[in-house]
């Protein structure tokens, strides 16, 4: 029997670099040895977004990861200087689209460690790009003790994947960073879960946050996990060594730190891997709504558009732990803007307001609502110095201020309940949409009251001629976790 693990690594390389989208997807997580070969190529190839499908309760997966057990193909391509660009998966609810899906092509080297470091020894070439993938969640009708499925729809190839994901079964999923699912469950414990792998990182549990609600004895907090995180985000890959540039079983509390937004009032809050309890970030107002670590710092945007920023490495040098900064003034917006992100794009923090419409009933009630469009702003240097963060500003005299932008030039921005993300249209052949907006169904004070659940708002809006287009052909809906882009 030939022993792939132990093939030449240059001509692992070799390989490696004639790979096209999702094959390279699969040549990394083989083995170590393959993931290492693949990290010294100069440019890794962009990996696009995907769509989780929702879980079915299905077995006969055994082709889909009959390669998923050997570490030598995953290591080979965690080996190249410039780890390739994965934009988003999107996770959904309840899939209705039909079809066939195809597994075998994705995942036939998932399971050996020496087609990882392959692609190493390929520093001179250049690896293919890997195309987009649209991610949906669990059937709420499968029997609870089946193998729980999840499918991913590429964006690129338009085809649908599958592969077991019991982890993250009935539990509330938001998107991470880095190929990361953060989980929470029923049992309150948190989890950080990468699909592919299916390894996990424990966190502290939910009730090991600061602030909950007024629970009592019909009001549990099992009753509210389900909206209990909003939000997070990661400020490093918790699974790469940054040394050897390999993904490992070892977690390196030291650097990788998890912002989450939480809560009834949804406040900040962190915590390192190896910590047992969330820290509270001191926060000058509530209802954030987006968090993101650009540039070694903490910046998080509130429903009115106030924008502040932390140092988590505060709680290091003693007080009372990192407090977040008013960065720049509220910038001026109609009152039908209900929904804010933040997003690094070419190396400029972006404040994105969404705008809805709907019917709203007498009691406030918003019911069929649908997105109507975007406005883009860009956070601009007023000081001429890049960290305010220590300096003592008056109130009327921020650091920063925002400027509009009217074009995303060949930019695609991804938001939803993930970590916003930015990335080139043009280095996914045609697949992604420059100047436009990725968007998903992410309000939950909306679709918790709606009939139909979370799922209905989303598409593509294109920022030159304010159209909208749907991205995923079929229907995903459910009535708490809604589709969401998973990073890679």
């Amino acid at each position: 029997m030939a022993d792939w693990a132990n093939l030449m690594p240059e001509l692992l390389a070799q390989v490696a670099q004639r790979l096209a989208g999702h094959d390279f997807i699969v040549f990394r997580a083989v083995c170590k040895p393959w993931q290492f070969a693949s990290l010294t190529l100069k440019e890794k190839p962009p990996l696009p977004p995907w769509l989780v499908l929702a879980e079915e309760e299905k077995v006969g997966l055994d082709d889909i990861f009959y390669c998923a057990s050997c570490k030598t193909w995953q290591s080979a391509s965690c080996t190249l200087k410039q780890k390739p660009l994965v934009p988003a998966w999107l996770l959904h609810a309840e899939d209705e689209a039909k079809g066939k899906v195809e597994t075998d092509d994705i995942f036939f080297c998932l399971d050996c460690e020496i087609y990882q470091s392959v692609s190493r020894y390929a520093s001179k070439e250049e690896s293919p790009p890997l195309p987009p993938w649209f991610v949906l969640v669990e059937d709420e009708d499968g029997l609870k003790d089946a193998p729980k499925i999840r499918r991913f729809f590429n964006l690129s190839t338009l085809k649908a994947y599958e592969f077991e994901l019991p982890e993250a079964s009935g539990r509330n999923c938001v998107g991470a960073s880095y190929g990361c699912i953060f989980t929470l469950g029923h049992d309150l414990q948190i989890s950080l879960v990468h699909p592919f792998t299916r390894k996990q990182i424990s966190l502290p549990s939910m009730l090991a946050f600061s602030d909950h609600y007024a629970y009592h004895h019909e009001y549990r907090p099992q009753e509210r996990f389900r909206m209990f995180v909003e939000k997070v985000a990661l400020s490093s890959n918790p699974w790469l060594d940054e040394k050897t540039g390999l993904h490992d079983d070892h977690t390196h509390q030291d650097r990788c730190v998890i912002a989450a937004i939480y809560g009834e009032v949804r406040i900040l809050a962190f915590a390192r891997l190896g910590d047992e309890v969330w820290t509270n970030i001191r926060v000058p107002s509530k209802a954030y709504q987006d968090i993101i670590f650009h540039q070694d710092k903490l910046y998080a945007v509130d429903c009115h558009g106030s924008v502040v920023a932390c140092d988590i490495d505060d709680d290091k040098r003693g007080g009372d732990g990192p407090r977040a900064k008013i960065i720049a003034p509220i910038p001026y917006e109609p009152p039908d803007y209900t929904q804010k992100y933040l997003v690094e794009s070419s190396g400029d923090l972006l404040l994105v307001s969404r705008t809805r419409g709907g019917e709203e009933t007498e009691d406030g009630e918003v019911l069929n609502y649908y997105t109507i469009g975007f406005s883009v702003l860009k956070l601009e240097d007023r000081l001429g110095c890049h960290d305010h963060l220590e300096e003592n500003i008056d109130d009327n005299e921020y650091p920063y201020k925002w400027t509009e932008v009217s074009g995303l030039g060949d930019r695609a921005l991804f938001l939803g309940r993930n970590p916003s993300a930015s990335l080139p249209a043009y280095k996914y052949n045609g697949s992604l949409k420059p100047n436009c907006i990725y968007f998903t169904d992410d309000d939950p004070d909306n679709f918790w009251g709606d009939r139909d659940g979370g799922g209905l708002d989303m598409g593509i809006f294109n920022l030159e001629n304010g159209t909208i287009e749907p991205h995923f052909p079929g229907k995903s809906i459910h009535p708490e976790f809604p589709p969401f882009w998973l990073m890679m």
